[in-house]
């Protein structure tokens, strides 16, 4: 999710609401459309159904000649589900951090280390040390 003090740097979906396992997806908001925060956002890891490869083979180059993923997932979330369209998201309930920023890599970074049973008591220590000032 998208907390409301981050800047929005991500597009997010609206979701058709909560199922067991998925969620169909209904549009993808540009990130330049948004205030939208608080709201499921796509994260850059998918495990791609073949309708998506199929997807892809029937598009033309988008930016930089480039073949876009998020293309396909759009014509595929305009498409009917009974005509072979559609597509998924799922939740997945665990921090989120933006490591293509400088602050989010080392709160990644920290957050990652800090669960490590060797060095995380140490990491701890010494982050307790640091003045609030610093």
């Amino acid at each position: 999710m998208i907390e409301q003090h981050e800047t929005v740097t991500h597009a997010v979906v609206p979701v058709a609401g909560r199922g067991t396992r998925f969620l169909p997806i209904t549009q993808s908001v540009p990130k330049e459309m948004l205030p939208n925060v608080g709201r499921p956002a796509i994260d850059g890891r998918y495990i791609c159904d073949p309708i998506v490869v199929d997807a892809l083979t029937n598009i033309t180059p988008g930016a930089g000649g480039e073949y876009q993923l998020t293309d396909a997932c759009a014509r595929l979330i305009a498409k009917p589900r009974e005509n072979g369209g559609g597509l998924y998201g799922v939740i997945i309930d665990e921090p989120r951090y933006d490591t293509g920023d400088k602050l989010g890599y080392l709160r990644a970074t920290i957050a990652f280390a800090l669960t490590d049973p060797d060095m995380g008591p140490a990491l701890r220590e010494y982050l307790n040390t640091q003045p609030n000032e610093a």
